[in-house]
């Protein structure tokens, strides 16, 4: 048997006078799908997300549905390289902080520790202030 959402395999055995048969199923549904598109609110307050915005809908051609997709894959462009990934952040950005704490004391490493610590804050609390649980869906 072949099928895009299964795979047979063969077994051998000595305690069967057949053949046993081991199938790994994967519906359609568990394949990986396209992400759905979330506006994150906090992006209001990251430099160039209105731009973003306004050049997707005012300068593409087409329908209102067709600029809202612009808008929408202008946006996740923006997000990749502008804000990323921010829990990735935000893990880099503790273990920098760990490895300054482990140093002995100095005005540079105050310095940097109060940056990272007011980067992080920033991460953290400006997507829970911003409303990432009443984040607007788009399909």
């Amino acid at each position: 048997m072949t099928s895009p959402e299964a795979t047979t395999y063969h077994l051998n055995s000595i305690m069967f006078d057949h053949l046993p048969l081991l199938m790994y199923v994967r519906p359609s549904y568990w394949e990986k799908r396209k992400r759905q598109f979330l506006f994150e609110e906090m992006w209001t307050i990251v430099e160039g997300c209105q731009e973003t915005i306004t050049y997707a809908l005012e300068y593409e051609h087409g329908t209102v549905v067709e600029k809202l997709k612009a808008c929408q894959g202008s946006l996740w462009t923006w997000n990749n390289e502008q804000v990323g990934r921010i829990p990735t952040k935000l893990w880099s950005l503790q273990s920098k902080l760990d490895d300054i704490q482990t140093r002995s004391y100095s005005p540079v490493v105050e310095y940097k520790q109060k940056n990272i610590s007011r980067e992080m804050l920033w991460k953290r609390d400006g997507k829970r202030c911003c409303g990432s649980r009443d984040s607007v869906s788009h399909g």
